[in-house]
């Protein structure tokens, strides 16, 4: 998963002013419910070569992405503890997992 906010010309990540947060909600069959934080980094090559391959349509389009602004999720959590990412239910009612990508403004 890669995210990012593009604004007309350019990507809206300067650090000074945004601040992204990555969040997994799960909850089991009991209802227990937990919440991890976890970071992200800028999208490496080697987090784009986990993507499947693009339409030739969308080609172009992909390519221009990889060259800067896209965020992805770590594999471990804030603790050094592996994020399941594989995402299921869809909401309180039923054991699920979701991600909640925050954009946080700073305060300069």
């Amino acid at each position: 998963m890669a995210f990012g906010i593009k604004g007309a010309d350019a990507f809206k990540d300067d650090p000074s002013l945004v601040e992204w947060l990555v969040r997994i909600a799960e909850s089991d069959e009991q209802g227990t419910k937990n919440v991890r934080d976890v970071g992200v980094h800028l999208c490496a090559e080697q987090d784009w070569d986990r993507f499947y391959e693009p339409s030739k349509k969308a080609k172009a389009r992909f390519e221009s992405l990889k060259k800067g602004g896209m965020y992805c999720m770590n594999s471990v959590d804030g603790k050094g503890e592996p994020v399941d990412r594989r995402l299921f239910g869809n909401d309180d009612t039923v054991p699920y997992r979701s991600v909640e990508i925050i954009f946080k403004p700073c305060t300069p």
